[in-house]
């Protein structure tokens, strides 16, 4: 009771009942019930990397250009608490421009085939000769 030092549920109910400010990535604000942040104050960008020529030979270089923004909206709930229900904005700045120059979506990759029950050259050689090792200590 009289310790000059905070007792980790103080420390909590502190940060989780009165941190509310203006940072750099937005409004910051903490749920008192999780003490996690509440994200409807941060904005999320989408940026393309387009990379461009450059003077020098073999040598790429990349402009950035944010092409969306998405920001978190929250839904007042009809007994005006607050509510965790959200959606989001979706600001469209330019199209999306992929490596072939194009905004269309290239079709996804085939999913790749893979044999679980392979096993390696270098694998047989260790497991035979385990193998031997195991048959010449029963002898």
């Amino acid at each position: 009771e009289g310790s000059p030092f905070f007792a980790g549920p103080d420390v909590y109910s502190n940060f989780a009942n009165n941190i509310s400010f203006a940072g750099a990535s937005g409004d910051v604000s903490i749920y008192s019930s999780t003490g996690t942040r509440d994200d409807v104050g941060v904005t999320y960008t989408v940026w393309n990397a387009r990379s461009t020529s450059t003077e020098k030979a073999g040598i790429v270089g990349f402009d950035l250009h944010p092409t969306s923004y998405i920001l978190p909206v929250r839904h007042a709930s009809s007994d005006q608490k607050p509510s965790i229900e959200q959606s989001f904005n979706i600001v469209k700045i330019e199209d999306f421009i992929y490596n072939d120059g194009t905004a269309l979506q290239p079709d996804a990759l085939p999913a790749p085939v893979v044999n679980y029950n392979y096993i390696g050259n270098a694998g047989r050689i260790v497991g035979y000769v385990l193998m031997g090792v195991v048959i010449v200590l029963a002898l």
